[in-house]
């Protein structure tokens, strides 16, 4: 089941979960890095999202970029959004999705 169709208690109490299998795991719990694991597999959907390493980049370059300035990085976000959608165009296949990516995070 797709964490977008969980009633919002059970994503609140997903996020609580993988939150406390993750400072298990960084405890040395493997168990809790074997649970953390199986998720990610089981919901590819959620770790695309928190695995992006481009977004990462981006966010990094803006945050260096805008500094405290909320309108400033805001603005940013915006253009590289814009950026990405008219690069990618309609159904972007993979090598196009990573070159995009790459485009913008460098």
């Amino acid at each position: 089941m797709d964490v977008d169709t969980l009633p919002e208690t059970d994503n609140a109490n997903l996020f609580a979960d993988l939150q406390q299998w993750e400072k298990w795991a960084q405890a040395g719990d493997t168990e809790a890095a074997a649970r953390i694991r199986d998720f990610l597999d089981d919901h590819p959907d959620i770790c695309d999202e928190l695995g992006d390493l481009c977004r990462f980049v981006v966010r990094g370059w803006l945050d260096q970029l805008a500094g405290s300035s909320p309108l400033t990085h805001q603005a940013m976000m915006n253009t590289v959004a814009k950026m990405r959608r008219e690069l990618l165009g309609e159904s972007p296949i993979a090598l196009e999705t990573l070159l995009v990516g790459e485009i913008i995070a460098t």
